[in-house]
């Protein structure tokens, strides 16, 4: 009762994590995540090779496609963090905008094209040099 009079939210919930049929072989799966950051990167493992290596080399024949593919996404970053490869999140000042003019910054304006030419134009004696007729009206 005292904890419904302290707050008008309930607590919330904490379910314990169930254990998955991945389980036994996370390891194995990390273990293969390790090597790759020493392969070339033509020669990593996809999650297609890693899943047909856990069906044929240790008889994951339980595990589907989908749960390797979602375990897999979440540890491979994890693992080039801890290797000290990962990205480095870092925050980046942006000074040099203050220091800008308003006029630098700018692109040069573009020039506007010229009309087409006008029927009368098109008598024009430096059309009739290049061999067309002149348009009559």
């Amino acid at each position: 009762m005292q904890k419904a009079l302290s707050s008008a939210w309930p607590e919330s919930r904490k379910l314990p994590s169930r254990a998955t049929r991945l389980n036994p072989f996370k390891p194995l799966i990390d273990q293969v995540l390790r090597a790759d950051l020493d392969a070339p990167r033509k020669q990593r493992h996809m999650v297609e090779r890693v899943f047909e290596r856990l069906l044929d080399e240790h008889g994951a024949n339980e595990i589907s496609y989908q749960t390797v593919r979602g375990y897999v996404a979440g540890r491979r970053e994890d693992i080039r963090i801890q290797a000290g490869r990962g990205a480095v999140e870092a925050f980046v000042p942006r000074s040099e905008a203050r220091h800008r003019t308003a006029t630098s910054s700018r692109p040069a304006p573009i020039p506007a094209a010229s009309p087409p030419p006008t029927p009368a134009q098109n008598n024009s004696p430096q059309l009739a040099d290049r061999g067309h007729a002149p348009v009559v009206a």
